[in-house]
């Protein structure tokens, strides 16, 4: 009377099932995988409404016996295990999708148990799998791989991502050469988001911090083939290269990023292939993604920031933080509550504010032009006061730009607005430039 069952689970819940689930035995609560929890809990819940539904052994017999007669099970011959996963993804679709990373996952392990009948092999991959799924912690493991294997073989897009990696590992050998390669990239790539990384240097800890205020990623398969290939201060020049392109094209100018991604790739396999072998012939093959000078000033004069989005007033307060930087040589801390962004036309101007009333784009207090910092008392103060009485406070202000708005407008208007964006525009230019690819290095 030993029963057999005839589903077998994957290898990490199957134990459970056989052992505890099929012979109906006391389920252990204790020291059990995420998955094999859920298993106990479903079991209990349809345990539990089959014990309140069904009060004698004749129902339930009826109820066993209309559930086998509505039954189908459909069956799906496939040429090869790509096309199996395929079908199970798409069967799958109104459940919790197939991600690349789970067909992959899948793929790995059946080449690993299909070439070795050593179960220390498979251990040894699921344990490697499972640490860098515990490194990358909250990001997503389909992006990973992809930054990953664009940083080292030709592009390859999201839809793709399995296909070709499958390809790409079609044994053992390769299985593992593929988890040793994705070890040496997870923590680059892991870093990339966290500007507080130990891996950073004061500087490029400046230069992640401001691609995380972009929220951009196109340049990370670029920066990690760098990092592999050119030393520390090679590499903090392409990771600062990156951000400034990315400011000019992304942040100023508005700009798609798909031509970005493509010259970033063609770059990656210029360094992988060691036709790139010093760091100023890597930045200057990023010349057809810089904008240049006459460009980006006729963008950032025109450019506003609707701050009442959490990214766009992030990125106003870096961009004024970076510019008082370059003014006064101070460095403020972006995420410091003290400091605030202050509008001088205020988001809503009121009375206090008549030459704006018929302003017709309902968009002139976003402009960068009428944006500055100041301390956070200073600015509750005055609120949506009248440029007189704003005009004090600002010229006690501990921020040189805001003391020069006081200083230099005795009136707020649109024209001394548009002057003073003009100005910025300028400023951002000596920040924001690359020399090898505006002509001036």
């Amino acid at each position: 009377l030993v029963p057999r069952s005839k589903l077998r689970l994957n290898r990490n819940n199957d134990g459970y099932y056989q052992d505890y689930i099929v012979p109906l035995q006391k389920l252990p609560q204790r020291g059990l995988r995420a998955s094999e929890q859920l298993l106990r809990r479903a079991f209990e819940w349809f345990r539990a409404k089959v014990a309140d539904t069904y009060r004698d052994g004749q129902d339930l017999a009826r109820f066993l016996d209309t559930m086998s007669d509505r039954l189908f099970f459909t069956v799906i011959t496939v040429t090869d295990e790509l096309n199996a996963f395929k079908v199970f993804e798409t069967l799958n679709s109104r459940g919790v999708r197939l991600s690349p990373a789970d067909l992959l996952k899948n793929y790995l392990f059946s080449v690993v148990a299909r070439e070795t009948s050593h179960a220390h092999d498979i251990d040894t991959l699921e344990r490697r799998w499972d640490d860098m799924v515990q490194v990358l912690g909250g990001d997503s493991l389909p992006d990973f791989l992809r930054a990953h294997w664009n940083s080292r073989r030709r592009f390859v897009r999201e839809a793709d991502l399995f296909k070709t990696i499958r390809a790409g590992t079609p044994n053992r050998g390769a299985v593992f050469e593929l988890v040793r390669q994705m070890e040496e990239d997870i923590g680059l790539y892991t870093a990339l988001s966290r500007p507080e990384d130990p891996l950073w240097s004061k500087d490029d800890r400046r230069y992640v911090q401001a691609l995380r205020h972009f929220s951009v990623r196109q340049p990370w398969p670029l920066l990690m083939a760098a990092h592999r290939r050119f030393d520390a201060a090679g590499f903090s020049e392409i990771l600062r290269a990156c951000m400034v392109i990315t400011f000019r094209s992304n942040v100023i100018a508005g700009l798609a990023s798909n031509e970005q991604e493509r010259v970033y790739s063609a770059v990656v396999q210029r360094i992988v292939g060691g036709e790139l072998v010093t760091i100023g012939d890597t930045i200057r093959a990023l010349a057809p993604v810089y904008v240049p000078d006459e460009q980006f000033w006729a963008a950032f004069t025109e450019r506003t920031l609707r701050t009442t989005a959490p990214r766009n007033h992030r990125v106003a307060r870096y961009i004024l933080i970076q510019i008082e930087r370059h003014l006064t040589g101070i460095e403020h801390d972006a995420d410091n509550p003290a400091t605030t962004l202050e509008h001088v036309l205020p988001e809503k101007p009121g009375e206090n504010w008549p030459d704006f009333e018929t302003d017709p784009t309902a968009e002139t207090a976003y402009q960068l032009g009428n944006l500055t910092l100041l301390e956070a008392d200073p600015s509750r103060k005055i609120g949506n006061a009248a440029f007189a009485v704003k005009q004090p406070v600002l010229a006690v202000s501990a921020f040189d730009m805001s003391r020069r708005i006081a200083a230099e407008n005795a009136e707020w208007t649109i024209e001394r607005l548009a002057n003073r964006q003009r100005w910025l525009a300028q400023q951002a230019a000596a920040i924001w430039r690359i020399a090898q690819l505006d002509g001036r290095g």
